[in-house]
């Protein structure tokens, strides 16, 4: 159910916003070179997992809110991806 929904949710995303292409996230698309910035719009319980995943990558991250699920891991995202 859950790969369903996110597969909707970015059909549905992709759409609006005129996009090409969308895709499931993956370490595998994290480390493509030819994508320069992942939108997150996975369950709020994923977005750490996913945006700290695309980070370590080096990619630029555009997470829906809630960004994540406490300010804890919030504060782990800020300082993993500027040293804070």
């Amino acid at each position: 159910m859950l790969s369903l929904y996110l597969s909707l949710s970015l059909l549905s995303l992709s759409l609006s916003l005129s996009l090409s292409l969308s895709f499931i996230l993956t370490p595998a698309l994290a480390a493509d070179p030819s994508v320069d910035i992942i939108y997150i719009a996975t369950p709020h319980s994923f977005h750490y997992a996913n945006t700290k995943l695309c980070l370590s990558a080096g990619k630029h991250v555009l997470c829906e809110k809630a960004f994540t699920i406490n300010a804890k891991e919030l504060s782990e995202l800020i300082e993993y991806d500027t040293g804070w």
